[in-house]
């Protein structure tokens, strides 16, 4: 059993859940307190689902394993973060709904599945794109090292022919 002393050791000990969970928390909190004036331009809630998928990529991809796929993992976060997000959405609109009109089951099957829409979706593409980013930056940087070991290599052989 591993002792987790403090939250940046569960965070990295836990990378994906983390990223989960920031990203449902921030896109909820985000949505909850910008419904009113802002409801979203392409999907519901669509810049709130991506700031949120943006943020828990983050975290879950600086803090990921060394055996971990960025872009794999990026995708895991960014859609299961937007579906958690979906279904609280979906809760609070159903239970605002309910208060104005009454209760109706099938009000909230709805609300649901046009959140899903828009949390799959965005989910799915902050994913794919900072897990992209990140792999770009990767293989960069990789490279980089690459280059620089050649020609450290090359000028040490020019100093040993002298």
């Amino acid at each position: 059993m591993i002792k987790i002393t403090s939250i940046s050791d569960y965070i990295k000990e836990n990378n994906v859940e983390s990223g989960i969970i920031i990203n449902t928390l921030v896109s909820f909190i985000l949505y909850i307190s910008t419904w009113h004036f802002y409801a979203g331009v392409i999907l519901f809630g669509d810049i709130q689902f991506l700031i949120g998928s943006v943020i828990g990529v983050y975290i879950a991809i600086k803090n990921k394993k060394p055996n971990q796929s960025i872009l794999k993992y990026g995708i895991i976060t960014g859609i299961v973060g937007g579906i958690f997000t979906s279904i609280l959405i979906a809760l609070f609109d159903w239970i605002l709904y309910s208060l104005r009109v009454g209760v109706n089951i099938y009000s909230f099957f709805i609300l649901l599945l046009l959140m899903l829409l828009s949390g799959i979706a965005v989910g799915l593409l902050g994913g794919a794109g900072m897990g992209a980013y990140f792999m770009y930056k990767e293989v960069k940087g990789e490279r980089i090292k690459e280059d620089k070991g050649l020609d450290e290599d090359f000028f040490k052989d020019l100093i040993e022919d002298e």
